[in-house]
């Protein structure tokens, strides 16, 4: 007995020390997006007290410095001497109170000047609260109210003798507003005059800080005491959890988000609570620790989903439209996010530093972490199969159940994959290699490692035919078969060794459907029937499991959501896509939670539903062009006043802009027509500057991307003073004096330049003469000489035939001489030689090469151009041609041809012929041409 009771309180003990009262529990806060604005941002003090927004969409605060307004973009301050504290915005005006302050904003030039509206010149109060009854504005302080009459621009003020008093609150009736005398009873004024209060014991211990009226009455926040609801008889008080937190939370301002009950109230010392003070549900606590600079709220302010704050340390927006719900680890308590999993009710996160539980929903305002006993170190997967939980550990895998079991030991473990060939089989990679998963009894075990693959693993899939793909951290994918009882590995063939994937690398592996998807640094790879084939979704690095056949897709570090059904992508707001960049490298993950997807982050984790993010949407203003410079380029002066025209000296210009998005940040498209042919997208900039325009007319165009809506902006330089009406008159006139002047100076020069040119030319013709003459007698003496010179050759061509012709006559003659004695033989002998002599001695051939000679020198072109003018002479008619030359008749052309006249006519006639020359054409003549 004693031995039972003993083993009883031991595993008591051991139950202590793992779940026991030591162990540490971290809060993370969940939260929608929060944006914060410090005064680094808006060049101002850190507190701001109050924050009101005008018709056109522009948020305006009551800063420690002055008036601030924000259009999304930019921060302007507009500052005032002493500190304010509440704003009111009527038409276009904007009444403040403040420190030793009353007045109101108007603008003039586009810039708003600050106008007093106390009466006397030292005034000392200060004012906290400014609400408008009818036509008047009730400035409040803590002992009077100050009444600016809005017709009559007077300025009343009635001092409140009962004491000091709390805030005033407006009825819903515009003309009725509440105030406590402070720990005494609540005054009920209509238009200005007191007309009921509220008095109740329970008064004299409040100090009411907000007051509103509800459907059953009136809804009571005190400073301390938390909410109550006035009944018209009685205090009834909120017993739900924002009723209890503001009691430890110090109340210091409060209004409604909806008509259902939804509240913000904000605190001095606890940040901000969301929720319904009907069903008490807590939608978020928002402070130091999930986003808000500061947990002293001063003021609150809320429009189309937008709750505005004002506290110690800045502004902040809080978007309560926002489609995700974060959970929140700004000091990094639990570390990078892994894996996310519910198991039995039990909410399991997996990090770097080990596996975390709580027992709170994914959706509440607030989850309640403790580290799972003995987990400590990194968790890779987490993965429920059937009634089981597993999760791959940096130390191996380990079953979670009532301890944390541990059962593989062989290094740490990453993805498991259930089977879809063998019901009883799960496949799970690790750090050496590709472990085997049996089901036995209806539980999972460790059955065996495949032999033959020692490397790390993995993402795996599994094909068709069971062939599995594998990939290792970064570069490598197998292709791997097992033996048919799943014992042994039957071939392995590394695909990144193949030629079209020779430059891939970080290798992930993803189910799309019925399709199996390998994703690379710079390629897609579908298995379709086990055969690759590429398809167009570059840039994908992650795709998470469907819900409703939507899947959640990472595309070039964007969150995207793909309706496999529908085949096409859904919108996603900027914002909400940009969430991708908050993931951890490589090891990406976003996981089904019921109908959610959570998607895991360096620090926390956001989860949204499909439906959230297509009904995501929120008012879009037309952008404002807030600000148009014109300014000198040289100097950089601005232009004072913008009037019709411009001044061309001030051709240079800047646009400011806004879409007055709050919500996320806005990509803008800019045109400058009469100056830009298409638009041009600038991306997150809110300003556009052109330098140096040349004149003319112009209209500036503006879009936010995301709605096309478009402002314009109109105006026209002027023309430089050069190109002035005065000045182009100026140019006519010299230009035209310029051209009678040149006309009258171009004609005297003419006239000058023509007798010059007369003298000249005289000048010229004469030396010309002169030199023509010298010349002339040159080329004749030239002539004569060579004239002279072929008459001579010529003379003696023909003295020396002539010798020639004696000697052979004195031979004939002595050979006759001598024939007078022969007889009859030697006669015939004489004879004989009488012929020898004739034939050698007169040949036609020689004479007409001497006459050829000759004649080529008195006429050097004429065979050779009356050749080219008549090609097909012969050499016959050529020396008939060269004899008319010379002007032989036909008498004389007889003998030397050896013919009879008649046939030297019918030479003539032939050659008239081949020269084609017609009727009554002199013959010789024409060859007396060449």
């Amino acid at each position: 007995m004693m031995l039972l009771r003993f083993k009883i309180l031991l595993t008591f003990f051991l139950l202590l020390s793992q779940f026991g009262f030591t162990q540490e529990t971290i809060e993370l806060f969940t939260s929608t997006k929060i944006t914060n604005y410090s005064k680094s941002d808006y060049n101002a003090e850190s507190q701001n007290w109050n924050i009101t927004q005008s018709d056109d969409g522009l948020i305006y605060t009551a800063n420690t410095l002055g008036l601030l307004e924000f259009d999304g973009e930019s921060w302007n301050l507009f500052p005032t001497s002493e500190p304010l504290r509440c704003l009111l915005i009527h038409e276009d005006k904007i009444f403040a109170g403040g420190m030793n302050t009353i007045g109101v904003f108007e603008k003039k030039n586009g810039v708003f000047k600050f106008k007093s509206l106390m009466p006397e010149k030292s005034f000392h109060d200060e004012i906290w609260k400014a609400i408008q009854i009818g036509n008047k504005i009730v400035f409040q302080s803590f002992n009077t109210f100050y009444i600016y009459d809005l017709d009559t621009k007077d300025l009343t003020r009635k001092s409140l003798t009962e004491g000091n008093i709390s805030f005033a609150f407006k009825s819903k009736t515009e003309t009725t507003f509440y105030y406590q005398v402070l720990y005494n009873h609540i005054n009920i004024t209509k238009d200005l005059i007191e007309v009921d209060n509220i008095t109740h014991p329970a008064l004299n211990h409040w100090m009411v800080k907000f007051i509103h009226e509800v459907e059953k009455g009136l809804l009571i926040g005190t400073y301390k005491n938390g909410l109550f609801l006035w009944d018209g008889k009685d205090f009834i008080p909120y017993e739900n959890k924002i009723s209890i937190f503001l009691r430890e939370a110090r109340l210091n301002v409060a209004l409604p988000i909806d008509d259902k009950g939804g509240f913000a109230f904000g605190t001095l010392d606890k940040g901000i609570i969301i929720g319904n003070i009907n069903t008490g549900v807590i939608d978020y606590y928002i402070n130091s620790k999930n986003g808000l600079p500061s947990n002293r709220v001063h003021a609150l302010h809320y429009y189309d989903g937008l709750l505005w704050v004002g506290s110690e340390e800045g502004v902040t927006n809080v978007n309560l439209k926002y489609p995700v719900r974060f959970i929140n680890d700004p000091l990094a308590e639990i570390g990078p996010v892994y894996d996310v999993v519910i198991h039995k009710g039990t909410l399991y996160i997996g990090t770097n530093q080990g596996l975390y539980f709580s027992s709170d929903s994914i959706n509440a305002p607030i989850l309640k972490l403790q580290l799972f006993p003995y987990s400590k170190g990194q968790v890779w997967n987490l993965f429920v199969a059937d009634n089981q939980l597993f999760c791959g550990h940096n130390e191996g895998i380990f079953e979670v159940g009532e301890t944390f079991k541990k059962v593989y030991n062989t290094g740490g473990g990453y993805t498991f994959l259930k089977s879809r060939l063998h019901q009883d089989i799960m496949f799970q990679t690790s750090y050496y290699g590709l472990n085997i998963w049996k089901k036995r009894h209806d539980q999972w075990e460790y059955s065996h490692t495949i032999k033959k693959i020692n490397s790390l693993t993995r993402d795996i899939i599994e094909l068709n035919d069971g062939t599995l793909l594998l990939t290792d951290s970064w570069k490598n994918i197998y292709k791997i078969k097992l033996s048919k009882d799943l014992s042994s590995l039957k071939f392995i063939e590394n695909l990144s060794t193949q030629k079209s994937l020779a430059n891939s690398y970080k290798y992930r592996l993803f189910d799309l459907g019925d399709n199996k998807l390998l994703t690379t640094n710079d390629t897609i790879v579908t298995f379709k029937n086990n055969l690759p084939a590429n398809i167009d979704l570059k840039g994908l690095t992650f795709i998470s499991h469907p819900i409703d056949d939507v899947s959640v897709m990472k595309i070039e570090g964007q969150l995207m959501l793909y309706d496999a059904k529908e085949e096409h992508f859904i919108h996603v707001r900027k914002s909400i896509a940009e969430l991708g960049n908050n993931q951890i490298y490589n090891y990406e993950n976003i996981i089904n939670i019921k109908d959610n997807f959570l998607i895991t982050f360096t620090q926390g984790a956001g989860l949204f539903s499909t439906p959230a993010i297509e009904n995501y949407n929120f008012k879009q203003y037309q952008p404002d062009i807030r600000k148009v410079t014109f300014w000198y380029h040289r100097n950089q002066e601005q232009l004072s006043n913008i009037v019709d025209k411009i001044p061309f000296d001030y051709n240079s210009v800047e646009f400011q802009f806004s879409s007055k998005n709050y919500y996320e940040k806005s990509n803008y498209a800019v045109r400058l027509i009469g100056y830009d042919s298409n638009w041009v997208e600038i991306g997150e900039r809110n300003e556009i500057a052109y330098q140096n325009l040349p004149y003319g007319k112009f209209t500036f165009e503006v879009k936010d991307t995301a709605s096309n809506k478009i402002s314009h902006y109109k105006f026209e330089i002027d023309r430089p003073f050069y190109f002035s009406n005065l000045m182009l008159t100026v140019y006519v006139l010299a230009f035209l004096l310029s051209v009678w002047s040149l006309h009258k100076y171009y004609r005297l020069m003419l006239r000058k330049e023509k007798m010059a040119l007369l003298l000249k030319k005289r000048e010229d013709l004469n030396s010309q003469r002169d030199l023509n003459e010298k010349r002339i007698a040159i080329l004749q003496a030239n002539e004569l000489q060579k004239e002279l010179k072929d008459k001579n050759e010529s003379l003696s061509e023909l003295l020396v035939q002539s010798s020639k012709n004696k000697d052979v006559i004195q031979q004939l003659k002595h050979q006759v001489d001598n024939a007078k004695h022969f007889d009859s033989v030697n006669k015939s002998q004489v004879i004989r030689k009488l012929d020898h002599i004739l034939t050698t001695e007169f040949d036609d051939k020689k004479d007409w090469l001497t006459f050829e000679s000759t004649f080529r020198k008195m006429h050097q072109n004429f065979f050779s151009d009356l050749k080219n003018t008549h090609p097909a002479l012969t050499k016959e008619d050529l020396k008939l041609c060269a004899y008319i030359r010379i002007n032989l008749s036909t008498k004389e052309l007889a003998p030397i041809f050896n013919i009879t006249p008649k046939s030297v006519d019918l030479k003539r006639y032939r050659l008239r012929k081949k020269m084609n020359l017609e009727k009554g054409t002199n013959l010789y003549d024409y060859i007396n041409q060449f």
